[in-house]
């Protein structure tokens, strides 16, 4: 397998397989090469540099380090040369009194030159932190003065709809005004065209009048003519004609009676001759008859009035019938009128659809039923007509609200029955305190309009409603602000729908929750796991030293049991802290996978949990004489070979808790481990600082495979098998060499060696926990 490990060492790292160690070893050997046949060697090679991109990138990286490091030469060449320059000046020059004086008093002069600008450079400073501080105060005030000129121009343009929407009403205003002057001109000019129907009426009755009179002088005028109607062959005098009547009058009393009955008999003739004239004119008119019909026949009046009285009856019996078949016709449709009414009554009143039959029927004295019912409409009537004089004042007060009638008023399903007493001087101070309430109302609203208007225009500035999803429910609102039924739909909708999305959200939220504390909980219990795997990393690390039992490492941890609340309010902080900062790197569009992965480490979360300070670390100094227990901080105070054996101490801790099994109570069962180290013993070489770190490397069952340059018998006697290596140049290849090995201690044994090829790359130091 590959492990993909991000440290590099400075010479290649061969990899085993651990398992394949405790294998039976199969080896052979040929030509003195040891193949071992079940153990395979792996080396760690950087595949970015077959990657041509990150070969670049790491060429990048290089090229600026090396420019970093020459820079650090070039400053560290400088100092240098200005050392060499100072010491060549001190080297060669003469100190006498008075250069001393003179050196003496310049240092004066430039400490109080140095204390000089040092004041000014307070005072500079202080004046730079004014200015900065100034400089802040002014942007933060123009700012503000930005945020007050947005707002300004924001008030400047609703301002300006204002004025224009003003304008609009001033026009309209003005249109009012005209149309209610043309109003009055046409009320005026309907009252005087009443007052000349009125005058017209007035003369055509007097008309009327003189027309009676003229036909009642026509009358008297004809009868006049009739009397004189025999005088039509006398003699013509031309007299008044009162005078012509006085001297007729006159003449005729002198006359005979005779005469006078004769003339009478004449007129009383011609006025029978006239009407008799008359009638066969409208007998004729009425029989559709002709002169040949009449004037060959005799007048009969006996057989006429037979004739006449027979039509007579004919028609009255005629008429009879038709009446008499009109009113049944009437009653008949009266009737089912009645009928389907009182069926509809009937089934009102008592839910019945079918009548009872007749011996069912209650008798009952309709008499008194009808008395009473008269009774009940005269109260009926009398109620009517306060009604009718309550409806005139009402049809009066209406006229006085006819230009409130453009309103939509809902009708009224009930009406209070104070009402029912007002009289008009209490309904005209109803209406004017209607009227006033009315336009406190119309005030009011306009304001809330207003409002309105400028809580949208301030939730249009806001920043949150930049986003479509608040954007077009605010445009919703706007299209029907001043439309109260749709604007108070359209908030509803939008309330239903928002509160249907916090209620999602909470149970989201819950969810989030709940997932939250799962999370806090999996890394409480993880870094617990931690906590107790650190308490366990110093079990085998006691050694015998100068007769004693010692432990080498001790680590002392805080109380879990005793902290495990505070652990807990720590890890919610720390959970909300990274799920706050993601939040903010998902709404900069950042990837934060790479902000989890670098807070979230073992090293990052007990640090922020427990605390890395407050694990105490102690180990032991080893001296010649004595052993002493010191801190971790202390370790590095320590000579190198000191410092090495603690080091090695850690590592072979970790390795024996690494390796160890959790059937292992006792620490009994110790696996094998190989320890390779190159030049181990150029700080470590004294007896009492080895002594230590072998008995370690024994008690953890690790075989140490140390490459060093020094020798000794300190060195020497700690090893069973020693080979001394060396460089022979290659007679077959030029300029390269080979290792060649010869055992100077220990049992020489056949041994199998498989020939590898090794890469040296640069590698980064691992860190330590603590």
């Amino acid at each position: 397998t590959q492990a993909q490990l991000d440290v590099f060492t400075a010479i290649p790292v061969p990899i085993l397989i651990r398992e394949q160690l405790d294998q039976d070893l199969k080896f052979q050997c040929k030509m003195g090469v040891i193949d071992l046949k079940n153990i395979h060697f792996y080396v760690l090679f950087n595949d970015e540099l077959l990657d041509e991109t990150s070969l670049s990138q790491l060429l990048l990286i290089k090229e600026n380090e090396i420019d970093t490091l020459n820079q650090e030469l070039q400053t560290q060449q400088r100092y240098l040369d200005t050392y060499q320059e100072k010491l060549s000046i001190v080297k060669y020059q003469k100190l006498s009194k008075q250069t001393f004086e003179t050196c003496q008093n310049q240092l004066t002069k430039q400490l109080t030159t140095q204390a000089t600008f040092e004041e000014q450079i307070v005072s500079l400073t202080k004046e730079k932190e004014e200015a900065a501080h100034k400089r802040s105060s002014l942007a933060t005030e123009l700012l503000s003065l930005n945020d007050k000129l947005i707002t300004k121009e924001q008030k400047l343009q609703d301002l300006m709809t204002f004025m224009r929407a003003y304008e609009v009403y001033i026009d309209q205003l003005k249109q009012l005004h005209e149309y209610v002057d043309a109003i009055s001109a046409c009320e005026e000019e309907i009252e005087h065209l009443e007052e000349t129907v009125t005058r017209l009426n007035q003369e055509y009755d007097a008309l009327k009048d003189h027309q009676r009179e003229i036909k009642s002088q026509l009358d008297d005028t004809k009868k006049s003519l009739i009397k004189f109607s025999h005088y039509e062959l006398g003699t013509e005098i031309s007299k008044d004609i009162e005078d012509l009547l006085a001297e007729y009058q006159a003449i005729t009393n002198k006359m005979s009676d005779n005469i006078k009955r004769c003339e009478q008999d004449l007129e009383d003739a011609k006025v029978r001759f006239e009407t008799e004239e008359k009638n066969l004119e409208i007998l004729v008119k009425r029989y559709n008859l002709i002169d040949a019909d009449y004037q060959s026949l005799m007048y009969d009046e006996y057989a006429e009035e037979k004739i006449i009285s027979e039509i007579d009856e004919r028609n009255r019996l005629v008429e009879s019938q038709k009446q008499t078949i009109s009113e049944l016709s009437q009653a008949i449709t009266v009737n089912g009128v009645h009928k389907e009414n009182k069926y509809k009554e009937m089934k009102s009143t008592i839910h019945e659809v079918e009548i009872l039959p007749k011996n069912q029927v209650v008798k009952r004295d309709f008499s008194t039923l009808l008395a009473h019912v008269k009774q009940e409409e005269n109260q009926i009537l009398k109620q009517l007509k306060v009604v009718n004089e309550c409806l005139s004042v009402c049809k009066r007060e209406r006229s006085g609200l006819i230009e409130y009638e453009h309103l939509n008023i809902e009708p009224l399903t009930q009406v209070d029955s104070k009402y029912y007493e007002y009289s008009e001087t209490k309904w005209r101070e109803e209406r004017q305190l209607l009227l006033r309430d009315y336009k406190a109302i119309e005030k009011d609203i306009q304001k809330l309009k207003n409002q309105i208007t400028d809580e949208i225009n301030r939730l249009w500035r806001e920043p949150l409603f930049e986003d479509d999803f608040f954007k077009q429910p605010l445009k919703r609102l706007e299209h029907s602000k001043h439309i109260a039924s749709a604007f108070l739909e359209q908030y509803q909708v939008i309330h239903q729908v928002f509160e249907s999305m916090v209620k999602k959200l909470a149970v989201d939220i819950e969810y989030s929750e709940k997932e939250k504390a799962n999370v806090v909980g999996l890394l409480l219990d993880y870094v617990g796991e931690v906590h107790k795997n650190l308490g366990m990393i110093d079990q085998n690390s006691s050694i015998h030293i100068r007769g004693k039992n010692i432990k080498m490492l001790r680590i002392k941890l805080p109380n879990w049991e005793e902290a495990q609340s505070v652990y807990v309010v720590r890890m919610h902080d720390f959970v909300d802290q990274v799920t706050t900062t993601c939040l903010e790197l998902l709404n900069q569009n950042q990837n934060i996978e790479e902000f989890i992965g670098h807070q979230v480490t073992t090293k990052h979360l007990y640090d922020r949990i427990v605390g890395t300070s407050n694990v105490e670390i102690k180990l032991y100094k080893i001296e010649e004489q004595r052993e002493y227990q010191i801190s971790w901080e202390q370790v590095a105070k320590n000579s190198g070979g000191e410092g090495f054996l603690s080091a090695f101490v850690i590592l072979s801790s970790l390795l024996s808790f690494m390796r160890r099994e959790e059937t292992d109570l006792f620490l009994s069962h110790e696996q094998g481990k190989v320890l390779i180290m190159d030049n181990p013993f150029a700080q470590t070489n004294a007896a009492h600082l080895l002594k230590p770190l072998f008995e370690l490397a024994k008690k953890n069952n690790t075989q140490l495979i140390c490459l060093s340059g020094l020798g000794g018998e300190s060195i020497y006697s700690r090893f069973e098998n020693i080979y001394s290596l060396s460089l022979v140049p290659s007679s077959f290849k030029k300029g390269s060499e080979y290792l060649k090995s010869n055992h100077v201690k220990g049992q020489t044994d056949q041994q199998l060696m498989i020939p590898s090829r090794i890469y040296v790359e640069e590698a980064h130091q691992e860190t330590l926990l603590f």
